[in-house]
């Protein structure tokens, strides 16, 4: 398997990264819940619709945890958590929720994030430094440019 990207140049004149390339990741399809449970199913004793009524199951306390402001913790994966989008207010008595509150969206953190040189976050944001190689986080991670 490989993650796809491609490469991208900074045409944002006000960056201090501006005329500089960058790797943009490059999706090539969606999976859906039930190409997961076709897959769960060829690699254990589980029926697909065991499987599809887990996964179901999984997104729908996924979502009530999130609505809950808990942060979900799936182990080897990684966290969840709600995230707001918004707009700033001058003062914090002028701030309104209704105003300036736009939008969520849910943060995604795996469960170790690289930061540099073997130095990487755990799930509870201690910094832990550790020398670790991509290749152990990600198994048969590879790159493929596009």
């Amino acid at each position: 398997m490989a993650v796809n990207y491609r490469l991208m140049k900074n045409n944002n004149a006000s960056s201090a990264n501006y005329g500089r390339y960058y790797a943009k990741a490059v999706h090539t399809e969606t999976v859906d819940l039930d190409v997961l449970a076709e897959r769960i199913q060829r690699n254990s004793t589980a029926k697909k619709s065991d499987c599809l009524a887990v996964l179901t199951e999984l997104v729908e306390v996924l979502k009530d945890e999130l609505m809950a402001s808990h942060v979900v913790k799936i182990n080897g994966l990684g966290s969840f958590k709600i995230g707001l989008k918004g707009k700033y207010a001058k003062t914090d008595s002028e701030f309104s929720a209704s105003q300036h509150i736009t939008g969520c969206k849910v943060n995604f953190r795996p469960e170790y994030t690289i930061i540099n040189n073997g130095t990487y976050v755990d799930d509870d944001g201690n910094t832990k430094v550790k020398k670790v190689a991509i290749s152990d986080l990600t198994k048969d991670l590879k790159l493929k440019m596009y």
